[in-house]
């Protein structure tokens, strides 16, 4: 097999954002250009045949019209600054321009008659002088990805097919997620209105004139995914519990659009949407779709290593899986009567598929070229914690040499997980030689809801035990693991439990600690998301409790850290501070221990996953690096 490279990144194609009308599936391809240093993105159409739909650079977000005569998109053609509206006839031709706005347009949606379009989006603030001056009158003042919060919030609008816009919602509230009733008077959205609490909000539904607005359950929690059935009388949702904590799992619900007593319409105690992990995709937000008949409910959920298309019958609220592929998927539509999905597995990014009669076919080959590679999928194994839980974990070696170098890859949330999902780092350390092992410790998703919790408030005890055993358990079962050169290595909760380690036990001769958390007393002040995440997983306030706060901060432990520790961090990270960083290479150059960072000037969290290609390949390169001079 050819060693893969940090470069060959460039070969990876991302799938996205799935809109079938009939038997005409439209979706995005997004790919890495290198010469440009960012990304393209275009519109492709399966329709019996693959084929590229719209040219680029930066297309995205394919809607269907009710009648399948047009397809809307979004385009950042045009004038600097603007995102585009556009609209496409499925047999090809120009593409003629429905609306310009200066900001950011998120998501789209055709009324029903086929006369406007409606879409949430971010505009750009107005007028007024010019000064690099921030000034900050609420809180979260930056949110991770977005940056600084200067006055703009997310609003519902609608345009007319000549360009005429209106804004339908108005005040300090951010919209989320909606979607617009088939018969074309409704539209239910959510929305956060009080700045203070991210992770709550209502679900409301308004006329398409943005007139009207009203609560539909009274009670504010974490709704999401509204969806209206055929016939508009009901709408379905995702939601969280109120007064519970942040990381329970969500329920599937449905409401009279009229309003009432929301009905709990499955609880299967798994998660719905896609939780595992992956740096080879462009994610994309959970959807519920109903049938025809209003009978069952089709959506994403995680269970163990996999996700896949999960069905809900409305009356008895009986779960099954309706898609069940091997991996990851990622997107589906209604396709015909069975579905269009996109997918990916440990060994392979994402595809186009299509489900009918019961048989899965893939309909595209967009990763032939990191395919060929010839890459191979983890071992799935499961052991037992020291207190019997019983744990999945994975082991990726392509090495055949006695004694390897082994590397222990801790995932972040905590509430994500590790499956069959493609990993470009994963496959990039194993083609190197060495043997990459990873597990879902307490706290990871795609398991009961009592598995989930079982970190909450009390990190760094029972998961680090769980990663601990993960590591003997391997050194077991793969004899070929060299236990003498172990490594580290997580981001974000990962990244923390990467400190928390390290401070720990001196086992791991190296370490890589990303977008990670040092100090929980400075994190909560710091984090865009700080005081209710860790109010939550924590538990209360550095005020009133600020020995817990300390006793859980991997900064505490930095005397006794010896490993060689690389850290790397996003400048723009407002999710995990880069002070975070700071902080910890100080404290370990003051105890003159061997420490280096790597800081990423303008990218944030997500820099493994949408940095700039060349930052991706960097923070590759700087891990391999670090490993080969440590390990090897």
């Amino acid at each position: 097999m050819k060693q893969l490279k940090p470069e060959d990144i460039f070969r990876l194609r991302f799938l996205s954002d799935l809109n079938v009308s009939g038997r005409r599936a439209a979706f995005v391809v997004t790919g890495l250009d290198r010469k440009k240093n960012d990304y393209r993105s275009a519109i492709w159409m399966y329709d019996g045949k693959l084929k590229k739909f719209t040219s680029g650079p930066r297309d995205r977000c394919p809607r269907w019209s009710a009648d399948g005569k047009r397809l809307a998109f979004v385009s950042e053609r045009g004038k600097e600054g603007d995102t585009g509206i556009f609209t496409i006839s499925p047999s090809g031709g120009e593409a003629e321009q429905v609306c310009a706005f200066r900001g950011k347009i998120a998501s789209v949606s055709w009324a029903h008659d086929g006369r406007a379009i409606f879409f949430t989006a971010t505009a750009e603030k107005k007028g007024g002088q010019k000064s690099d001056v921030k000034v900050i009158r609420k809180f979260p003042f930056y949110f991770n990805a977005k940056g600084f919060l200067d006055g703009r919030e997310t609003h519902l609008y609608s345009t007319s097919l000549k360009g005429r816009i209106h804004q339908l919602t108005s005040g300090p509230v951010t919209v989320g997620q909606f979607d617009v009733s088939p018969a074309g008077k409704h539209i239910a959205f959510t929305a956060r209105k009080d700045e203070w609490d991210v992770y709550t909000s209502d679900l409301f539904v308004c006329d398409t004139h943005g007139k009207h607005v009203r609560s539909v359950t009274g009670t504010p929690a974490g709704y999401g995914s509204p969806s209206f059935s055929q016939d508009g009388g009901r709408i379905a949702f995702t939601y969280r519990a109120p007064g519970k904590t942040i990381f329970q799992h969500s329920r599937i619900a449905a409401v009279q659009t009229s309003g009432g007593k929301p009905e709990e319409l499955a609880s299967p105690d798994r998660n719905p949407g896609n939780s595992v992990n992956s740096d080879s995709r462009v994610a994309g937000e959970l959807t519920i779709r109903w049938s025809g008949d209003g009978r069952t409910l089709s959506y994403i959920a995680t269970d163990g290593e996999r996700s896949g298309v999960y069905l809900t019958d409305v009356e008895n609220g009986k779960w099954s899986k309706a898609v069940d592929f091997q991996g990851s998927v990622e997107a589906f539509d209604i396709y015909g009567e069975d579905y269009a999905f996109i997918a990916q597995d440990a060994s392979r990014p994402t595809e186009l598929h299509t489900l009918s009669s019961g048989r899965t076919v893939r309909r595209s080959n967009f990763n032939s070229a990191i395919s060929s590679r010839k890459l191979r999928k983890p071992e799935h194994h499961s052991f037992k914690a020291p207190d019997g839980t019983e744990i999945d974990g994975w082991l990726l070696s392509y090495s055949s040499a006695k004694k390897s170098p082994g590397i222990l890859e801790i995932h972040g949330g905590p509430k994500t997980a590790y499956g069959d999902a493609f990993m470009f780092e994963f496959q990039l350390l194993a083609s190197r030689g060495y043997a990459v092992f990873y597990s879902n410790p307490r706290g990871s998703d795609g398991y009961s809801d009592n598995f989930s919790l079982k970190v909450r408030q009390h990190f760094g005890e029972g998961d680090y035990g769980d990663l601990m055993a993960c590591t003997d358990f391997f050194l077991r079962k793969a004899r070929n693991i060299d236990g003498r050169r172990l490594g580290v290595t997580g981001g974000s909760y990962g990244g923390f439990m990467t400190n928390w380690i390290v401070g720990h036990t001196d086992r791991f001769r190296a370490a890589v600690t990303q977008r990670s958390i040092s100090n929980q007393l400075s994190f909560f002040g710091t984090s865009d998301i700080g005081p209710w995440f860790n109010g939550d997983q924590i538990g209360g306030t550095p005020w009133e409790n600020p020995e817990t706060y300390w006793e859980k901060s991997p900064l505490k432990f930095a005397r006794d850290m010896r490993t060689p520790l690389l850290i790397i961090h996003s400048e723009e990270d407002y999710r995990c501070p880069v002070e975070q960083a700071y902080q910890l290479y100080s404290a370990l150059k003051y105890f003159s221990r061997e420490v280096e960072m790597r800081l990423f000037p303008g990218e944030n969290h997500e820099l493994s996953r949408s940095g700039k290609p060349q930052h991706r390949v960097e923070r590759l390169r700087a891990i391999v690096e670090w490993f080969d001079a440590h390990l090897k």
